[in-house]
């Protein structure tokens, strides 16, 4: 798909897309998209699309270990058992909770090994 039938997508699942100052875009036709930046040694990751998370998860830790991060963070609106059982990330309570566009976003870190 073209970044902007994924746009769309993502747009009907989640909320406009309005990417925040600094973010930097990763996008493969055959996998999806998603925003990424970082802050000293923390790998953001934001406004994700994709048919593939598996896929994302690896990337993300090899693109946050290649630019020498050692915490990599997301957020997800979907099940979070399942997405800490693929991604083996700590979910932190805290830190989840209900965004701007009224949906509730659960929030993740993993160490970047």
């Amino acid at each position: 798909m073209e970044l902007k039938e994924w746009i769309k997508k993502y747009e009907c699942e989640a909320e406009p897309l309005k990417v925040l100052d600094g973010y930097k875009l990763h996008f493969e036709p055959d996998k999806g998209f998603f925003y990424w930046k970082m802050i000293d040694k923390t790998f953001i990751i934001d406004h994700t699309c994709t048919n593939d998370i598996r896929y994302f998860d690896r990337l993300t830790s090899q693109m946050a270990k290649d630019n020498g991060c050692t915490l990599k963070t997301t957020m997800t609106m979907r099940n979070p058992a399942a997405y800490v059982r693929m991604s083996k990330a700590h979910l932190d309570l805290k830190k989840s909770g209900i965004r701007p566009n009224g949906k509730w976003y659960w929030f993740f870190e993993k160490e970047v090994i």
